[in-house]
C-alpha cells in the first residue's frame, strides 16, 4: 500500500501501531500536567509502589520512575507491551486484562490514565476492575482512574495541530454497537500524504457512578476532579470531558 492511500485502521489496530498512537497521544505538556495531579492527589513517597493499568507504551510509567517511585505496568496489548519495556528497561511489565488481573504484591497506588477504562463495555467489567484495584491497594491507598464523559458535552470533532499533522477526535453517544459510544480519532499530514482513521467502540463512564461503585466496594472516599485540576472538583455542569476519579481504601 503507497503512502497516499487511505488507511482505515480496524478491530483497535492504532494500539498495535506504537508509532502513530504516540503521535497522536503524547503531548509532553499534558502529560506533566497529570504527574502533578497523580503527585498532589496521592502524595507517594520515593518508596511508594505503584501499579498503572492500561499503561500502553508506558510514558506514564516512564515519568513516574523519573519521580523516584517503583512501578509495574499492565496492558493487554503486547505491542504496547513492548514499546514499554524499550522505553523502560529493567521496569516490570504484565500483560494481562484490568478485569481479572491477579498480582501477588500490594501497591500504595493504582492508576488507569488516558481513558483506559472506557474500553470496558458493560458495568460488571467495571465493577470487576474496582474489585481488582480494592484488592491490590494497601491500607490507605489510593486509586486515581481518569474517564472520559460525555454528559454535557456536544458531539463536535476535537481538533489539534500537531507539527504538519491535523488530528481530529470526535465522540458520539450511542452510536455503536449494541447502543454503544463511538469513538473516531484520524490523522492528517499533508506533508507526507498520510491519512490514518480508525473508529473504535467506547463507553463513557459516568465518574458519579464510579464513585458509588468505589464506596460500595469498601473503599473510605471517592471524589472526581476536573481534567487533572485537583482544586476543581467535577460536578454535573463541568465542561470538560475527562474526570479524574480519586479513591482512596
Amino acid at each position: 500500500m503507497s503512502n497516499t492511500e487511505r488507511n482505515i485502521l480496524n478491530d483497535y489496530q492504532l494500539f498495535e501501531n506504537i508509532g502513530l498512537h504516540d503521535e497522536i497521544y503524547y503531548v509532553p505538556e499534558a502529560y506533566d500536567q497529570e504527574i502533578a495531579f497523580i503527585k498532589a492527589a496521592a502524595n507517594p513517597s520515593v518508596n511508594s509502589r505503584m501499579l498503572d493499568l492500561g499503561c500502553g507504551s508506558g510514558i506514564h510509567v516512564q515519568k513516574l520512575r523519573e519521580a523516584g517511585m517503583y512501578v509495574v505496568g499492565l496492558d493487554r496489548s503486547h505491542g504496547m507491551l513492548e514499546s514499554a519495556k524499550r522505553r523502560n528497561p529493567g521496569c516490570t511489565f504484565i500483560q494481562a486484562d484490568m478485569q481479572n488481573f491477579q498480582i501477588n504484591q500490594p501497591f500504595d497506588l493504582i492508576t488507569c490514565m488516558n481513558g483506559a477504562i472506557n474500553y470496558l463495555d458493560n458495568l460488571q467489567s467495571l465493577k470487576s476492575t474496582i474489585t481488582r484495584i480494592y484488592d491490590h491497594l494497601t491500607p490507605g491507598g489510593k486509586a486515581i482512574i481518569d474517564t472520559q464523559w460525555s454528559d454535557q458535552l456536544p458531539e463536535l470533532p476535537f481538533v489539534t495541530q500537531r507539527g504538519n499533522a491535523t488530528i481530529i477526535r470526535r465522540y458520539q453517544k450511542g452510536a455503536g454497537k449494541n447502543g454503544c459510544d463511538l469513538y473516531t480519532v484520524a490523522l492528517f499530514s499533508p506533508e507526507n500524504e498520510r491519512h490514518f482513521v480508525e473508529t473504535q467502540n467506547f463507553y463513557f463512564q459516568d465518574p458519579f457512578l464510579m464513585e458509588s461503585l468505589f464506596l460500595e466496594q469498601g473503599f473510605t472516599s471517592a471524589n472526581s476532579y476536573e481534567s487533572y485540576q485537583i482544586d476543581k472538583p467535577y460536578s454535573r455542569q463541568s465542561k470538560v470531558r475527562n474526570a479524574i476519579v480519586v479513591a482512596t481504601k
